[in-house]
């Protein structure tokens, strides 16, 4: 269960963010999806949004790191997800983003 911390951010600070968006006109499926690993030397971030269902944007993802894999000498962690999906109905327009917010405060705790 997650738990949502509520300390702010410094006023004036500066966020670095990585973000995946996708918009479509109804009647659509759309999704879009944010993957990362930490690792040594560095740590890698992924972002994916251009398919039609969550299961589709996370098997791309997958696909994604395993080219990684292949291609680099990496010393990587298990990578983390977060795939956000939408239904649009028709006659209207819909956008799904994810985003990772980079910060030295922890926002969300896995308790």
């Amino acid at each position: 269960m997650r738990r949502r911390i509520t300390t702010p951010s410094p006023p004036g600070a500066i966020a670095f963010v990585v973000i995946s968006e996708r918009r479509a006109k109804g009647p659509a499926k759309i999704s879009a999806g944010i993957s990362w690993a930490t690792g040594r030397p560095h740590g890698y971030v992924l972002e994916f949004h251009d398919s039609n269902s969550s299961l589709e944007t996370l098997e791309r993802l997958e696909r994604m790191w395993r080219e990684i894999r292949e291609n680099e000498e990496l010393d990587l962690d298990k990578p983390r997800y977060v795939v956000e999906e939408l239904e649009v109905p028709e006659g209207y327009y819909g956008s799904v983003v994810a985003a990772l917010v980079f910060s030295e405060i922890c926002y969300l705790d896995a308790r």
